[in-house]
């Protein structure tokens, strides 16, 4: 979930990216210029050694949710060009309208999967052939790339596709759900201005049905990938209108503006503890875990090196090997 604030402004145009989309098949009533759906070409390469996709979550966008303080001058994945062994790897962000507030709609979990998949396999410059695919996700975007695999892994259309990819980075994402999501599902039902909870509210909610049925099937499908957990350390602050009515002679409605902090995802439920995973703690917010100022940022430094420890020279090695190139990560939830 990404609840840092928006910047709205029609002067942010000039920070588009250059980049080559596809064309999404989710349509949005409220498409950003800055932030388009689909997936889009960030860096490219004439020979990548990989693909690279990042998936925001929930109340995220294609470019913001990589970009410090929502800015897109600081669009981080691009930064990965100036390292010697990524530089030459193609990175992608895939943009979905997972916006919590406006007119709800009956999109999930699964319908931002097969958009996914599709636009993945229909690319005109083939993703993952010959070369292995990374996922690096945020929140509610880990739910979509692990529904993608399992989807992917039962239809031959996809097979060779999925084939390709070797491992997923997730960042704070829920994979057990989050307590807030009722909450703000309430808060949003309540609210006096036009904000309907969507429909994948639900399936965040602590071992949703949704949720359950995800980790039950992946569990079984992954022994072959290379997972990588992080999970957030600080709290954030989240701001809220508190409704209050009193009766006396006449009905008076205050709105009342308060801030809560809150751990949103927590780290029961950002690890999932398989044998194939490695989990690390970042000093971040639910927010700032995928947004990093500058190419000293230490969390930048981390996640950098997490796609370098997952893309060796001369090819795949075992968690257990990789310990010595992250000493701060432990192998199967051990810190």
């Amino acid at each position: 979930m990404d609840f840092s604030k928006s910047i709205s402004s029609r002067s942010d145009l000039r920070h588009i990216p250059t980049f080559r989309s596809g064309v999404s098949l989710v349509a949005s009533r409220h498409p950003s210029n800055t932030d388009p759906l689909g997936l889009q070409l960030v860096t490219d390469s004439p020979e990548p050694a990989a693909d690279i996709i990042f998936i925001h979550g929930i109340g995220g966008s294609a470019f913001r949710t990589w970009s410090w303080q929502r800015n897109p001058d600081y669009f981080w994945p691009r930064w990965l060009a100036h390292d010697e062994q990524l530089g030459n790897c193609r990175t992608f962000t895939f943009g979905y309208d997972a916006n919590f507030k406006g007119d709800a709609h009956g999109l999930d979990v699964l319908d931002f999967a097969k958009d996914l998949l599709l636009q993945m396999l229909n690319y005109p410059e083939t993703i993952g052939k010959d070369r292995p695919i990374l996922f690096v996700v945020h929140s509610m975007g880990g739910l979509v790339a692990k529904k993608a695999y399992i989807l992917g892994k039962h239809d031959q259309r996809f097979a060779s596709l999925i084939a390709s990819v070797t491992g997923i980075v997730f960042l704070a994402t829920p994979h057990r759900g989050s307590q807030y999501a009722r909450t703000l599902g309430n808060i949003l039902a309540a609210a006096p201005i036009q904000a309907s909870p969507k429909s994948y509210l639900s399936a965040l909610e602590r071992q949703s049905p949704a949720i359950q049925d995800i980790n039950e099937v992946f569990s079984h499908q992954c022994n072959s990938l290379q997972l990588v957990s992080f999970h957030e350390t600080l709290a954030v602050k989240i701001g809220f209108v508190k409704l209050v009515v009193s009766t006396a002679l006449c009905m008076l409605v205050h709105y009342q503006n308060y801030a809560e902090l809150y751990q949103v995802v927590e780290k029961e439920s950002a690890i999932l503890g398989y044998s194939n995973e490695i989990s690390a703690s970042m000093n971040a917010d639910h927010n700032s875990i995928s947004k990093y100022e500058n190419e000293l940022d230490p969390n930048y430094i981390k996640l950098r090196d997490t796609l370098k420890m997952l893309l060796p020279k001369g090819g795949r090695i075992s968690l257990k090997e990789s310990a010595h190139l992250l000493p701060n990560f432990k192998v199967a939830d051990i810190i």
